[in-house]
């Protein structure tokens, strides 16, 4: 930041706050002002397009580490808890933050039209509601067509749903092209859906099982980034996020179909990444570790109401799966979600983004004294 003009002793410490669909700097600057003295606003200015102003406050008493995110910034009182956590050394450097009366609490996809596959349960319906929360346009698609239109009907405003099967190139066609007849163009793609398959030793997989699984995991990602790719290189922007896992990457956490498939949805994200890249199109993809959702139900059996009773159980299986002790839920993969499908990500590409709350980093540092002090024993009794 340039600091020239502050006075000596403030020039060090400044204040940094990013809004977000501020109305204008004027607005920005008028309700700083209201609760700070002028001498304390550093300066005002555009920032990262029309819809953003740089606050910057001055006269910061001390060193500054800490960063949070703020709420919406509405009126001089916020403005006032604002400089309140200035002076008390917390950064506030977010996104997050808007100083337009009755915005949500973050507008990072605003504007943006994306579509979800899988969006009725689990992920999906976490990401179609994280993403019409941060301002975005939804599509959402399944199979399960009755949770699918309460999903929409409960987010109101232009979501939208639509049947679809992913491994189905007709419906993933139809899809794309309701999108674009909708909202004119598609900036987010997410292929998501999906299911375990298979389950057992090798001898005991049925192909056709075998084959169904890679159309739902695999067929589906390659259909859904086929028909969005015309679409996004002729925006020359677009970001595209498919559901990995981190059985893709480490034997032992998946079935061999389902560990399989997620492998090649890796790497077929990396490799489409070196083309898609050089026509503004962002492809990565999320590796969920332990995530509590319905479709460990489903892999037993269980149909769609009961699979949701097993969740809770889930939570409780899986709390001790990684070195965090609690399990993941769908909200943190959505959370990657909509960091990948922003430009806060902007320069993220051919990515395999890991959120399993270290599960992948190796055996557990409990379980490696406890066989530490077995192996002791067994020495002791040697001696």
């Amino acid at each position: 930041m340039n600091t020239r003009g502050l006075p000596g002793m403030l020039a060090p410490r400044y204040q940094e706050l990013q809004l977000r669909n501020t109305v204008c700097a004027a607005t920005a600057l008028t309700c700083a002002t209201q609760a700070l003295s002028a001498s304390s606003v550093a300066s005002i200015q555009p920032a990262s397009g029309p819809h953003f102003a740089l606050v910057s406050f001055a006269h910061v008493p001390r060193d500054v580490t800490c960063y949070r995110p703020m709420p919406p910034i509405e009126d001089a009182g916020h403005a006032r808890q604002l400089y309140s956590l200035a002076f008390d050394g917390l950064v506030v450097y977010s996104s997050f933050a808007a100083i337009t009366p009755r915005c949500s609490m973050t507008q990072r996809l605003q504007g943006r039209v994306a579509i979800v596959t899988g969006a009725a349960s689990g992920i999906g319906e976490s990401i179609a509601r994280r993403f019409v929360a941060d301002g975005a346009q939804l599509v959402a698609a399944d199979i399960q067509d009755t949770r699918g239109q309460a999903l929409v009907s409960s987010l109101g405003g232009e979501a939208s749903f639509r049947h679809c099967d992913v491994s189905s190139e007709s419906d993933i066609s139809d899809l794309v092209a309701h999108a674009v007849k909708r909202f004119g163009r598609v900036d987010v793609m997410i292929n998501n859906a999906g299911s375990v398959g298979p389950t057992g030793p090798i001898e005991s997989v049925d192909t056709a099982a075998f084959d169904a699984t890679l159309g739902v995991l695999l067929r589906s990602v390659f259909l859904g980034i086929k028909h969005v790719a015309p679409i996004m290189k002729r925006q020359g922007s677009g970001s595209i996020v498919s559901t990995a896992s981190v059985a893709g990457l480490r034997t032992g956490l998946g079935p061999h179909t389902y560990s399989a498939a997620k492998a090649a949805v890796i790497h077929l994200t990396r490799s489409v990444a070196m083309e898609l890249g050089e026509s503004g199109v962002r492809v990565n993809c999320i590796c969920p570790g332990a995530i509590a959702t319905p479709i460990f139900g489903k892999a037993f059996g269980l149909d769609p109401e009961a699979a949701d009773r097993a969740v809770p159980l889930m939570k409780q299986v899986l709390a001790t799966a990684q070195p965090l002790r609690r399990a993941g839920l769908p909200e943190d993969i959505a959370n990657a979600a909509a960091w990948l499908a922003s430009d806060e990500s902007s320069f993220v590409n051919g990515h395999a983004l890991v959120v399993d709350g270290g599960v992948t980093g190796g055996r557990m540092w409990s379980e490696v004294l406890q066989r530490r002090e077995m192996l002791q024993v067994a020495m002791n009794n040697l001696a």
